[in-house]
């Protein structure tokens, strides 16, 4: 859709494919600000040769981010920045920013990992906007939606009992809802309109459905933690400070799980088996972000030469080459990767080259297929081109 700021400034945005998606007006104000810096600063940095970028923002900082996160990658999506930029994203005590839709989408688009949100349990900054959810907001496939055709099929008295019961629990929702929307929305933005010339209004998304997005890092509040930063009934930020949230990061566990003896036994290394060397071709990626066929007219392959720890191929839509880093089975690509610089469609070849990022070790299994895994969990699987 679009905001317009002012009389000459209109902001159009995708946040998210699914129609039913909505987010936090005043942070989507804030993106449409911010975007006008950061966008020519990513241009220019690009072109210098820079296509990592990390997006952090703590308090409503981490709002603003998970917007900027989304439109960002919406407009990779769209073609309209390369699709071998790689966006990481970290927020801490940032509020909710939308509903389920767009955190679906969200998720969706960060998967596997690049997108992380660092919630202090003892913190009530994460816990807002307050949440009313109502059976509007469900899928349309749901046990509510002929709730009322159905108790009017039942027999008097039950009909006129279970209505009752119905409207008792659904009644106030949607009164709790509109009063939400009235105060918080209405009032709220004509105040905003007053302070801000131009500004026009959007049309509101009729919900007040709000959930927390992204990879949850949940940093747990302890008795030790409560000593040191106590409760108090004066200062309400002594949660969400950053010496708060640093306290309880320092003391996260490194994330080193051991693996499966069995497992690990099974996939030791075996000189009598085949070399991984040689061209494959793409058959399975994790979390596909639409159907294989649709992502892949023409799947990715990979040319692997272990002696030389240098792949190329073909990524979906440009060709690659690049390297890798090999001890036994395990394996990590060097990426990003020298592409060529064909305009692509869809997402296809930005998820290949994102789910190469994951990769740290390698099987090939029984029936020659070659399986690019991250501890335990099959990434991708290829299977062996035939030399003509």
């Amino acid at each position: 859709g679009y905001i317009i700021l002012a009389e000459a400034d209109t902001f159009r945005y995708s946040l998210a494919q699914n129609e039913r998606a909505a987010v936090h007006v005043g942070w989507l104000v804030a993106t449409a600000v911010l975007s006008r810096d950061i966008l020519p600063k990513v241009d220019s940095l690009y072109r210098a040769g820079y296509k990592d970028f990390l997006l952090g923002g703590h308090s409503q900082g981490g709002g603003i981010t998970y917007l900027l996160t989304a439109y960002l990658r919406n407009l990779q999506r769209s073609g309209d920045l390369p699709a071998d930029i790689q966006f990481k994203t970290y927020c801490s005590a940032a509020p909710k920013p939308g509903n389920l839709y767009f955190a679906y989408d969200y998720e969706a688009m960060t998967q596997f990992g690049w997108a992380f949100n660092a919630v202090n349990t003892a913190d009530w900054v994460p816990e807002v906007p307050m949440s009313i959810q109502t059976t509007d907001d469900f899928n349309a496939t749901n046990p509510f939606v002929n709730a009322r055709k159905g108790i009017k099929e039942q027999k008097f008295p039950n009909n006129i009992v279970l209505t009752h019961v119905y409207n008792s629990l659904d009644k106030p929702t949607r009164k709790a809802q509109k009063n939400y929307q009235k105060y918080l929305g209405e009032k709220a933005s004509s105040f905003v309109s007053d302070n801000i010339p131009g500004f026009k209004v959007p049309a509101y998304y009729p919900s007040n459905h709000y959930v927390r997005v992204g990879r949850i890092v949940a940093l747990q509040a302890d008795d030790a933690y409560y000593t040191e930063f106590p409760e108090s009934d004066e200062d309400i930020f002594v949660h969400h400070s950053p010496p708060a949230y640093r306290r309880l990061i320092a003391q996260l566990p490194d994330d080193k799980a051991p693996m499966d003896t069995d497992a690990a036994a099974m996939e030791s290394e075996d000189h009598s088996e085949p070399s991984p060397n040689g061209t494959w071709t793409l058959t399975y990626i994790s979390r596909p972000i639409e159907s294989f066929e649709s992502m892949y007219p023409s799947p990715p392959t990979m040319q692997i030469d272990i002696e030389k720890a240098a792949v190329s191929g073909y990524a979906g839509c440009n060709t690659y080459r690049g390297s890798f880093m090999s001890k036994g089975k395990d394996i990590t690509f060097k990426l990003p990767f020298a592409l060529t610089r064909k305009y692509c469609e869809g997402m296809g070849e930005l998820h290949f080259l994102q789910s190469l990022s994951l990769v740290n070790r390698y099987v090939l299994a029984e029936d020659g297929s070659l399986i690019f895994k991250n501890g335990k969990t099959d990434v991708m699987r290829f299977v062996r081109m035939e030399e003509k």
